[in-house]
């Protein structure tokens, strides 16, 4: 009985903090804010382990089980206005990129990590947004607006999802996927999800968006026309019931209405005769104002001479410097003894790269080194574990040390 009365207890308390609970879920990413009113909720909440706290300065966060509940339950609700979400959700990311950009170019770790996470949150939002958008539509087609038996009204609520799903068309086409790949930067998962994630979802929906529309278009002319048959079968009944001896025919019509009149024109070969005066006149007539093709002229190719290479003029290329960086810092380690950081030679030489395009450029020219040479160089990585992936590995410098060889 004490785990039934828990139970009772945790629904009720989701009953008394309903309206808290749907605010947290649509507008703050599942997270109840500290305030005032929001108090009593997240005591409740914490009581009966439906939400969870890593630190006490940290948000209080809904767990899986109460935000699975809540998406069923507002699935309609997030239907009708994915539409609108969508370019807002667009927008906040982007937003979130930016700021994860600038706090990693100042070097706020920790800054850089929570905006990253906020840009992979969003990007699925604006996922999951852009196919609770399609159910709408798809809901709609399987249906047919049959719920509606007035087809004037019909008419108009399947215009009003045709207006509707071309806006959010424009909306997809409005994306830019070069900001998107511009703004990949160098970190492997946010390079996924802005170069492959998010533009494969984008043209799924947008091909999917296309053919509701196409097919919501034809629902619309089934029902004109169903509109059309029920005025005129209307209007034939206004007619037997204002005059009691009609009777349909088409004897009695004086002239053959034009909507009757459909038939399609006979379509009549004519041949020209040359030896008739008039199309004689004719041809020539048409003869004269024919275009007439010149002669063309045959161009004659001339073979250019031979320059001799060897009278050239020399030109100097210059070398790379992040090569050249790299040649001297492994000549250095080879000649003395000692342990040489890559990231204060990359620091001290100013060089024209990202930190992450020297130490790899670095990597790439030790392993270019043949022979036996190759192994008296000793690499060894300085790596940090992500914060917010434990599985994946930052390397933040490379030490180089001169290894002596086993006789």
């Amino acid at each position: 009985m004490a785990r039934l009365d828990d139970a009772k207890d945790g629904l009720k308390a989701i009953s008394v903090h309903a309206d808290a609970l749907l605010d947290a879920y649509l507008n703050t990413q599942s997270r109840l804010l500290d305030t005032e009113q929001n108090q009593s909720a997240i005591k409740s909440m914490l009581k009966h382990h439906l939400a969870w706290q890593i630190d006490p300065d940290e948000p209080v966060v809904l767990s899986r089980a109460l935000t699975t509940t809540l998406d069923t339950l507002t699935r309609s609700y997030r239907i009708s206005v994915a539409n609108s979400e969508v370019g807002s959700l667009w927008t906040e990311m982007m937003r979130a990129v930016d700021d994860y950009q600038q706090a990693y170019a100042k070097g706020a770790t920790t800054d850089a990590d929570t905006f990253l996470g906020q840009a992979f949150e969003l990007g699925f939002q604006l996922i999951e947004s852009l196919r609770n958008a399609l159910a709408g539509y798809s809901h709609y087609i399987n249906s047919g607006f049959t719920e509606i038996r007035d087809l004037e009204l019909r008419a108009k609520a399947n215009r009003r999802q045709v207006d509707k799903a071309r806006e959010f068309n424009d909306i997809l086409e409005g994306f830019d996927f070069e900001e998107l790949d511009s703004k990949a930067g160098y970190n492997t998962e946010l390079r996924l999800l802005l170069r492959k994630v998010i533009p494969r979802a984008i043209a799924r929906c947008s091909e999917e968006l296309n053919y509701a529309i196409g097919r919501l278009r034809e629902m619309l002319h089934v029902i004109n026309e169903q509109q059309k048959k029920t005025r005129l079968v209307e209007q034939v009944l206004e007619l037997y019931e204002r005059e009691d001896d009609y009777s349909p025919s088409l004897d009695s019509l004086d002239a053959i209405p034009q909507s009757l009149n459909k038939a399609p024109a006979l379509l009549v070969n004519s041949r020209a005769n040359p030896y008739h005066e008039g199309s004689a006149l004719a041809l020539a007539e048409i003869a004269s104002k024919l275009e007439t093709s010149g002669s063309k002229e045959v161009e004659v190719h001339t073979p250019e001479p031979v320059v001799d290479g060897l009278d050239a003029e020399e030109v100097e290329l210059e070398s790379n410097p992040i090569w050249l960086a790299a040649q001297n810092l492994i000549e250095l380690t080879m000649q003395q003894n000692g342990v040489f950081s890559a990231t204060k030679v990359y620091e001290q030489f100013n060089l024209p790269c990202s930190k992450e395009i020297w130490l790899l450029g670095l990597v790439n020219a030790v392993n270019a080194i043949k022979g036996e040479q190759r192994n008296d160089i000793e690499l060894r990585f300085i790596e940090r574990v992500d914060k917010q992936m434990s599985g994946n590995l930052w390397v933040e410098d490379i030490l180089l040390r001169r290894q002596e060889r086993v006789r």
